[in-house]
């Protein structure tokens, strides 16, 4: 009578399994995820995700975001959501740590080169520093029309320049600091350049970039300042090159480049740390 009873209910239970996912098995994160068809595994993920947290859906969906979904049911047949996340978090810090590596061992390589071009560039600002701006002023034109800002730009680097940008701010009635950004462009070939050593009076009109300069709270001030300074990468000399060169990978890039790297490599690490708890 028991032996019948004991196969009553392993019959009941593959039954269940059909639905259930088998008997015994486990929910939420633990819960098997059946990989025979799209339509099998998407019900059974349904339901193994109303008894996940949380921050397991999303350790879920970090997993499998770069899975397609017939490289995933070939991939992790009857898998758990814990299996994969663990699985696809050891895989992504193997790879990350090879690139680290990888990218580590380049940058000592380079250097040398990389220090020298640091030291260009540095040489390079320096003397597109010595550009400077004063007497910044708004005058504005009819009612409709765009305000013109006017300000006088002095050349005292030894680059001869034909066009550039400036980015400018207004402040307010004595405030320390201001959002209201301009960006300017300084087109100097009418006057025949800004060649070094030279000093012009500019004046270019304010179109939709400079918005914030435009608003009665500028009109109605008390007191307005200004201040500007060249965008030393839009600097372009006579023969409308830049002036400041361009190079690729920097040192700020790999530095980047390996703390970004490390830093998820450290969130994948935590991933699979929290999924103890």
């Amino acid at each position: 009578m028991k032996s019948m009873v004991k196969a009553r209910s392993a019959v009941a239970c593959v039954v269940a399994s059909l639905v259930l996912l088998g008997c015994g098995s486990g929910e939420g994160i633990d819960a098997k995820l059946a990989s025979d068809s799209e339509a099998a595994y998407r019900t059974s993920l349904n339901k193994a995700w109303l008894k996940m947290s949380a921050d397991e859906q999303n350790s879920y969906n970090w997993a499998v975001n770069n899975l397609g979904l017939d490289m995933f049911l070939v991939k992790y047949p009857n898998a758990t959501p814990r299996e994969v996340i663990n699985r696809q978090a050891d895989e992504y810090i193997k790879a990350v740590n090879e690139r680290i590596a990888t990218t580590a061992a380049e940058y000592a390589q380079k250097k040398k080169t990389l220090d020298e071009q640091e030291a260009i560039l540095a040489q390079v600002d320096a003397e597109l520093g010595k550009i400077t701006t004063s007497a910044i002023a708004i005058v504005r034109g009819a009612s409709f029309g765009d305000p013109e800002i006017r300000y006088t730009i002095t050349n005292n680097s030894r680059f001869n320049v034909s066009k550039a940008y400036l980015n400018a701010w207004v402040f307010v009635d004595g405030e320390q600091t201001s959002n209201r950004g301009c960006r300017v462009f300084g087109y100097f070939k009418g006057d025949g350049g800004l060649s070094a050593g030279k000093t012009l009076n500019a004046r270019h009109n304010m179109f939709s970039s400079c918005d914030a300069w435009k608003t009665l709270e500028v009109k109605n001030a008390r007191q307005l300042q200004y201040q500007m300074e060249i965008d030393k990468e839009s600097v372009e000399d006579f023969g409308e090159r830049k002036i400041r060169p361009s190079f690729s990978p920097t040192k700020a890039d790999y530095e980047k480049q390996l703390k970004q790297d490390a830093e998820n490599v450290a969130a994948a690490v935590k991933i699979k740390a929290d999924l103890k708890k």
